[in-house]
């Protein structure tokens, strides 16, 4: 190859270069995306923040953010329709005014058709380019978008928090069958329909792979992140008494039918001469019914109730481990984000989970925790005696629990993966 060919291949190779830098330049250039979920900050969950945060790292890149939700409902006092997050933010928030559903289901279903009425009218008023749509509430809200993006021909991005309907099979007692593939084969066109779909785990990519109804869309991992709390920390209304002989165990989060809390009752109905103690944060559908149980069995068992993110975190850091329990099977339709959270406390975590899940892999492979098999109540029980003993095991995890947070669940490298994934092609 003579001098010319060298110098002809590298002007060449100069002008892809520069061309290259054009296209990803343009590809940069600000966007309108829309995102939708039913909750946003007042409301006090976890999914909701997650999608205010990732709403403002995308406003920061420059792109033009509006985000379909409804009013204030969940887990807050603030029913406004605009709140001092919103008035201090250059995020545009549109909120649907539902009715609050108070756990009626013909509500609940009124809430879920009112909410989709809006989306869809937002959306074709809007014309966004990118439209971002979560699994909340479940169904619905996709299929609403996946049709609209059918004639507007938008870029969807799907969202699977939770994947239904498989996950009320093992939670809300329903059964599989006409009603269920149904809703299967609705939420399977939206999922054909978005150019990518994101999960929490391998395990939740396997079931949607796996799904009857077929997959062809790509599907990708992205878990979610501790959001972390302010320094200010408001006076609690109940105060928790951590007894230094008292081993004290942290659960916070939904009391539901997901979260397996009757068989840990067992296995601490077995353990009461030990001095441990379990603090209950959050609220749900099987509180009442646990706290009834909690009094006619003398378990050492205290309900919070509803708190402010920076009073959990407080109680989590003076407490001696983590408690993370799902029915059997759930990790293949859902990740709990409560783990985020314990980590993000340098807390190691007592998992009452599927063995053989993702879950379960990164606990033991991080050695950031225990994972207790609720199939046998007296080995379960024995073994929380042991740790409850050995305290000393459970500091030094502390530090790997810290690793853990920064390796696996990092916020700004989850951020930047989703930045990535909407400016690509």
């Amino acid at each position: 190859m003579n001098g010319r060919q060298l110098s002809q291949e590298k002007y060449f190779g100069l002008y892809v270069a520069l061309n290259i830098k054009l296209v990803q330049r343009k590809e940069r250039s600000p966007m309108k995306i829309a995102i939708v979920h039913r909750y946003f900050p007042p409301d006090n969950a976890s999914c909701g923040n997650i999608i205010h945060c990732i709403s403002e790292r995308l406003l920061e890149c420059g792109h033009d953010i509006k985000v379909l939700t409804s009013s204030p409902s969940y887990r807050t006092n603030n029913h406004s329709h605009k709140n001092e997050l919103e008035l201090s933010s250059n995020l545009d928030v549109c909120r649907a005014n539902l009715p609050i559903r108070n756990g009626n289901m013909l509500l609940t279903i009124l809430n879920a058709i009112m909410f989709s009425l809006f989306i869809i009218f937002k959306i074709i008023r809007t014309k966004p380019e990118i439209v971002i749509v979560t699994s909340v509430p479940p169904i619905l809200s996709a299929f609403s978008v996946s049709l609209v993006s059918k004639i507007m021909k938008f870029r969807m991005i799907y969202f699977v928090m939770d994947i239904y309907p498989e996950v009320g099979l093992v939670g809300h007692g329903m059964r599989d069958g006409i009603t269920v593939e149904i809703l299967r084969k609705i939420d399977s066109f939206s999922c054909n329909v978005a150019d990518c779909l994101l999960v929490h785990s391998e395990d939740m990519r396997k079931t949607m792979e796996e799904r009857r109804s077929g997959i062809r869309t790509t599907i990708e991992i992205v878990n979610n992140f501790s959001i972390g709390s302010k320094k200010n920390v408001p006076t609690i209304i109940n105060p928790v008494a951590f007894k230094k002989s008292d081993f004290n165990i942290i659960f916070s989060g939904n009391v539901g039918r997901f979260q397996n809390l009757d068989r840990f009752f067992d296995i601490l109905k077995e353990t009461k001469d030990q001095k441990i103690k379990l603090i209950v944060i959050g609220d749900g559908r099987k509180k009442d019914h646990l706290v009834q149980r909690a009094q006619n069995e003398d378990l050492n068992v205290e309900f919070m109730g509803n708190q402010p993110q920076q009073v959990a975190d407080m109680l989590i850091r003076q407490s001696d481990i983590c408690l993370i329990s799902l029915n059997k099977g759930v990790t293949n339709y859902a990740y709990p984000s409560k783990t985020m959270a314990y980590l993000a406390c340098h807390k190691p975590i007592l998992a009452m989970v599927d063995l053989d899940s993702e879950l379960a892999e990164t606990i033991r492979e991080n050695e950031i925790g225990f994972l207790m098999d609720e199939s046998d109540i007296i080995q379960a029980s024995n073994m929380l005696s042991n740790i409850c003993k050995n305290k000393s095991s459970i500091k030094k995890m502390s530090q790997n629990c810290k690793h853990a947070n920064l390796k696996l669940f990092s916020k700004n490298e989850t951020l930047l993966k989703w930045q990535k994934i909407i400016e690509r092609p």
